[in-house]
């Protein structure tokens, strides 16, 4: 594990860490890691692997960016992903917002299960569904939760966290992760 996995790391587990227990990132956070990143970068990659973080920075954070303006994720998670993506480049971090989106549909759906919801959700996700191929037109509105009452949501630095640990795990044993081309 390099330095920069230590780091980024560290990072992640404060992440998810304040998420979970007060629902938020703090910014405090991101700067003090941005920083210590881009010096890492630079350190150990001149001017070329500065380069590689700030792309992968600006990738990870325009993953998430549809999703926050649709107001399914919070700032703070587009700023995790933003920061795996200056850590261990554009590559990693686009594996990572593929594997975190699956990793967020179980850990939801385990959260609905828990909570007794999961068929009362799949049924009024099903009408919604039918509901927009019959009007020939797939509408962006939420679903509403079942029964009218807001649920809270799952904190999504749990789900990016597995899926930044999923494409670890594949990248350390070896894994070739096939090239995304946009």
């Amino acid at each position: 594990m390099s330095i920069l996995d230590a780091v980024l790391a560290a990072f992640l587990c404060c992440s998810v860490y304040t998420d979970l227990r007060w629902r938020r990132i703090p910014n405090a956070l991101v700067a003090a890691f941005m920083g210590a990143g881009f010096i890492l970068r630079l350190a150990g990659g001149g001017p070329a692997g500065l380069l590689e973080g700030c792309l992968g920075l600006v990738i990870g954070a325009l993953l998430l960016l549809i999703p926050f303006w649709a107001g399914g994720v919070g700032a703070g998670d587009v700023k995790m992903l933003a920061m795996i993506g200056l850590y261990k480049g554009a590559h990693f971090a686009t594996w990572t917002f593929l594997a975190g989106a699956l990793a967020g549909g179980v850990l939801a759906a385990l959260f609905l299960l828990g909570r007794r919801h999961l068929v009362s959700s799949l049924r009024c996700v099903g009408r919604h569904l039918w509901l927009a191929w019959a009007l020939g037109k797939l509408s962006l509105a939420l679903v509403p939760p079942p029964g009218g009452e807001d649920l809270p949501a799952v904190p999504y630095a749990l789900a990016i966290f597995c899926g930044a640990t999923v494409v670890f795990i594949l990248e350390v044993s070896g894994h070739a992760l096939p090239a995304l081309h946009w």
